[in-house]
C-alpha cells in the first residue's frame, strides 16, 4: 500500500469499526458521499431552463386573459410605385 493520501470517493476508511472522514468525523459531521458539486450545479441550471420555458409557454397562453396583448401594431403604409413603360 503506498503511504502517500489519496482522495478515495467510494470508500471511507475504517478505523475503530467506523468509516471516518478525516476532520468531519472529528467534528461530528459525516461528509456525503455521491454526486460532486459540479454535477449538482448542473442539475440546478436545468431543473430552472426548464421552469422557466415552462413559464413562458405559461404566459403566452395566460396572457389574453390578464390583458396582455402580442398582436403587432399594425399600420397601414402607402407608397407609389412607378412601373416602367414599354
Amino acid at each position: 500500500m503506498h503511504k502517500t493520501p489519496y482522495i478515495n470517493a467510494h470508500k471511507a476508511p475504517i478505523k475503530d469499526g467506523k468509516a471516518t472522514f478525516g476532520a468531519c468525523a472529528e467534528q461530528g459531521k459525516h461528509r456525503k458521499l455521491g454526486q460532486p458539486m459540479i454535477g449538482k450545479l448542473f442539475k440546478l441550471i436545468g431543473y430552472l431552463a426548464v421552469l422557466c420555458i415552462v413559464a413562458l409557454i405559461a404566459y403566452a397562453y395566460v396572457g389574453p386573459y390578464i390583458g396582455v396583448d402580442f398582436a403587432p401594431e399594425q399600420v397601414e403604409i402607402r407608397k407609389p410605385v412607378t412601373l416602367p413603360l414599354q
